[in-house]
């Protein structure tokens, strides 16, 4: 059956949005907590971070053809209690799974890929799916309001120099700027992971650990 085939097939995406409404759907039939749920969708393209649901920018000045710039940039920044924010990030409520996935779809459009040789359309970008859950009780008379974040992040593919196809500098820079990012994951799972205490995290080194 093609239809059961595709179900069993889902990713990880579909399946963990589909329980978090289904947990949040829960929560309101038994009375205990109203759920607000807000969806992101981002990509990190060279060490940019990029708001996949942000239409380009038309009025772009400097190079009006270079689609990576005309990207509707964001920027990290640290509030007074030390937590990253992203403040122009585009947060979208949603009320159901489907909603999700509609959005996703739309970023997807948006996305750096390119042709290699392993893959006709391989991503040349990380990109990070956030789901922001706030959960305010209705049953402790206190309305006491609890916020999670999720983030789903689809990592891009480490790739080798071939010295058998000529690169462009462009995808040079795009293969550098992952591999990069990859290490320096790979290098803050080491640490944390590590039984020997670190006094330092390299977090900051890439947008992606940050």
């Amino acid at each position: 059956n093609p239809v059961s085939q595709a179900v069993r097939n889902r990713g990880i995406i579909p399946r963990a949005v589909e329980e978090l409404f289904k947990g949040a759907k829960q929560s309101i039939a038994d009375g205990t907590h109203e759920t607000k749920i807000t969806c992101s969708y981002m990509e990190i393209y060279n060490e940019r971070l990029h708001d996949l649901l942000q239409p380009y920018k038309t009025d772009w000045i400097r190079d009006p053809n270079d689609m990576v710039q005309r990207k509707a940039g964001l920027e990290l920044r640290e509030d007074r209690k030390g937590r990253i924010t992203i403040p122009e990030m585009t947060e979208v409520t949603v009320s159901n799974a489907p909603a999700i996935l509609a959005l996703i779809a739309k970023g997807n459009k948006n996305r750096n890929v390119r042709q290699t040789e392993m893959n006709e359309h391989s991503s040349r970008s990380h990109t990070i799916l956030q789901l922001q859950v706030e959960q305010r009780a209705i049953d402790d008379g206190a309305g006491t309001l609890v916020k999670s974040k999720m983030n789903l992040v689809d990592l891009a593919g480490s790739e080798r120099w071939s010295n058998t196809c000529v690169m462009e500098d462009e995808r040079i820079g795009e293969m550098n700027s992952i591999n990069k990012s990859l290490s320096t994951l790979a290098s803050v799972i080491a640490a944390l992971s590590s039984k020997v205490i670190r006094t330092h995290i390299p977090y900051r080194d890439s947008k992606l650990t940050h």
